[in-house]
């Protein structure tokens, strides 16, 4: 478990500086803080539809998948636009990440 913990808070880390600190934070000034924020969460999400399985090994829970990670992207859009730190959404995607890496791990043969 402690592999774990420090894999997803140095995940949520990697992430959250990507697409919030850079993209939101670029983005606010141009667009306004609404756009900005779906714009975000829209990169983030289609990022994630190609990791760890390549871009043409689409399945029937890809467009559920860009749907959460969409809607993740926007609650992690609004809690650092409303706290104005990577704190708190860091600590929630890595709390939302501990599942996934978990069943992940536990699959390894």
């Amino acid at each position: 478990m402690p592999a774990i913990l420090v894999i997803v808070i140095l995940n949520g880390i990697r992430e959250e500086l990507l697409y919030r600190g850079l993209f939101l934070k670029k983005y606010e000034p141009v667009f306004g803080p609404i756009v900005s924020n779906v714009l975000q969460a829209l990169i983030f999400s289609l990022s994630h539809t190609v990791a760890g399985r390549g871009a043409i090994a689409y399945t029937s829970f890809t467009l559920a998948f860009v749907v959460i990670t969409f809607l993740l992207g926007l609650a992690l859009g609004y809690l650092m636009r409303r706290t104005d730190s990577l704190l708190g959404p860091v600590l929630f995607h890595a709390g939302t990440d501990i599942p996934i890496f978990m069943g992940i791990i536990s699959n390894l043969p």
